[in-house]
């Protein structure tokens, strides 16, 4: 038997070391994987979080504005819905959301109001009293264009011991045509149940201008802003809002309209939205009231920056010509203020001074 030589066994096998492959190091000595390995780890990654995540895909398919391109997202999204249902993959998900109080923010909202809210019988107003032992409870809310307006509120309203005020409640990019974005008519019966509002103040419209709505009776629904169809639905929209903010009696609504725009399109767009909101409130006399902006805002019926408030010129406008500025909340809560005076009995209330504007 020949005897091999270690050393040279132990020269092969350097040998054959060095011209063995070796995977790619990094200067710091880590390991470089694949390009395939790395690109099919992430492929793995995207389809599981797809699949985990399938509903909430789903719900920012649906609020995206009307195009093809969501018709494709919600159909492709809608797949890995069903799917994920079969598997029950959604399930840790809607868990998780339930627990932290968010249990429904997946949901898309297919129909809207289709039970109309029981209406009572209005009856001659009452004026209520109210103390510091028996708040008047005050609420307010609505899209971009309640966001000054709701804080100046708030702001003022322990000033006056007699008014305690909820959070502003106003949400941007929202409004009665997209309840898919945020439901309003589910957040008005929450209001309902938790605030429980002596007096509401609603403004919207800032979003409202479009032909699209989804949740109509019969899912979604596309008419011409402004036609006889598209009325319909958006006042039997408006309806189910007063209705639901003044379930209770002795509810009080204050709808304001959508101040006057600077762009003569977008304001005859508005011009619209306020006649179905006078109209649809004037048939709450006593529970609905609408306050109409204009008279304020625009005194010589044309939009302005500035007004006369308190004796001084105060710029209320945003550049955009559209929404009210810090300002502008401010003069049209003192309105509003002025308003609940009249309307209550604050008994003990210190007096409402006038809401000094930063102009």
């Amino acid at each position: 038997m020949t005897r091999r030589d270690p050393q040279t066994q132990t020269d092969r096998s350097r040998r054959a070391d060095r011209t063995r492959p070796r995977p790619p190091v990094e200067r710091d000595g880590r390991l470089l994987e694949p390009v395939g390995l790395a690109m099919a780890t992430a492929l793995v990654a995207l389809l599981v979080g797809g699949l985990l995540n399938a509903n909430g895909m789903h719900k920012n398919a649906s609020i995206q504005p009307d195009s093809p391109a969501r018709d494709i997202a919600m159909s492709l999204t809608q797949g890995l819905v069903d799917i994920t249902g079969a598997l029950g993959l959604s399930e840790p998900r809607h868990l998780i959301a339930g627990l932290v109080g968010n249990g429904s923010k997946d949901d898309v909202v297919a129909t809207v109001g289709l039970t109309p809210v029981k209406r009572h019988a209005p009856t001659p107003p009452v004026k209520q009293a109210f103390s510091p032992a028996n708040k008047l409870q005050l609420y307010a809310g609505g899209d971009s264009l309640s966001l000054e307006t709701a804080a100046a509120l708030s702001a003022a309203a322990p000033s006056t011991r007699v008014i305690q005020m909820a959070e502003p409640d106003g949400h941007l990019n929202t409004g009665l045509e997209r309840p898919d974005v945020l439901n309003w008519f589910e957040r008005a019966k929450e209001v309902q149940a938790t605030v429980k509002p002596n007096v509401s103040v609603l403004i919207f419209g800032g979003n409202d201008n479009a032909d699209y709505m989804t949740g109509g009776a019969n899912g979604d629904f596309s008419k011409p802003f402004g036609s006889p169809a598209w009325e319909r639905e958006y006042r039997r929209r408006v309806a189910l809002m007063m209705d639901t903010m003044t379930q209770t009696r002795g509810q009080t609504l204050i709808w304001v309209g959508a101040p006057v725009a600077q762009d003569p399109a977008l304001d005859a767009q508005m011009k619209v939205l306020n006649r179905i909101y006078r109209l649809e409130a004037a048939k709450r006399a006593g529970q609905v009231t609408y306050l109409d902006p204009d008279p304020i805002f625009a005194p010589a019926g044309k939009f302005q920056t500035s007004i006369t408030y308190q004796g001084k010129q105060v710029v209320v406008r945003e550049p955009d010509g559209q929404h009210l500025n810090t300002d502008g909340g401010v003069v049209l809560a003192d309105v509003i203020l002025k308003m609940l005076e009249k309307r209550f009995s604050l008994r003990e209330a210190s007096p409402l001074p006038p809401i000094t504007t930063g102009g």
